[in-house]
């Protein structure tokens, strides 16, 4: 046992093996959930939580459900600014306003911290291809961190997709699949069956689908907590 995380299923409570690839229930098929273990940060003061050996999002660590350091794949993501905005604050009637500017992550948007935690569990678990639908900022964002990764990324995208936002994941090596079909739904069962079948491991930022990934969007508030000296 790694001691830091446990899985759980979702809808039976059903434990999950800590090392299992898939994100659902062997039981009933419901979703796994990720539970990080709390207990070894107490008594330390919510500043005291931050890891300064490592920068950005990664300082949060602790709180993250990663076992192996040396597995962490990182572009720089995290750290970024809380702006005033008083003109849309008072345009809104709010006294103080601030906005967490994550246009700043390495690809653009917030996708970036949860792809970098996604693409780090499947290094943990030794996978070498990673598979996501998107038609925006998550296919970008999985081309990136896979690419930082050494390893391969399927994007599954939608007829309608830009092509701007095509080409970006293709500039970072990323194989682009476009389904002639509108339905998101029906795309996202070829996707899961490509997994299925192919052994490739799905970076959803749906925590239905990998709930990995949504740890690294909880950064975000870490950092808000931080920056308002966690008076919330």
């Amino acid at each position: 046992m790694n001691g830091k995380f446990t899985l759980r299923c979702g809808w039976c409570g059903q434990p999950q093996a800590e090392d299992a690839a898939t994100v659902r229930c062997q039981s009933c098929n419901g979703p796994v959930r990720v539970d990080v273990d709390l207990r070894p940060l107490a008594g330390r003061a919510p500043g005291a939580v931050r890891d300064t050996t490592l920068s950005g999002m990664w300082s949060w660590v602790d709180l993250l459900p990663i076992t192996e350091r040396r597995a962490i794949v990182t572009l720089g993501e995290g750290d970024t600014p809380l702006i005033r905005a008083p003109r849309l604050g008072q345009a809104l009637g709010v006294e103080t306003l601030l906005l967490k500017d994550e246009t700043r992550n390495p690809t653009g948007s917030f996708k970036d911290r949860m792809l970098a935690v996604g693409i780090t569990r499947a290094m943990e678990l030794g996978k070498r291809v990673v598979a996501v639908q998107s038609s925006g900022n998550v296919g970008a964002a999985a081309a990136a961190y896979a690419a930082r990764a050494g390893i391969e990324a399927k994007i599954f995208v939608p007829r309608t997709a830009p092509a701007e936002k095509i080409l970006q994941a293709q500039m970072y090596g990323a194989d682009v699949l476009r389904i002639d079909h509108d339905s998101p739904t029906d795309i996202f069962e070829l996707l899961r069956w490509a997994c299925d079948e192919f052994g490739w491991y799905l970076v959803s930022t749906a925590a239905i689908y990998n709930p990995f990934t949504l740890e690294g969007a909880k950064t975000i508030a870490y950092e808000i907590g931080e920056a308002l000296a966690f008076d919330l």
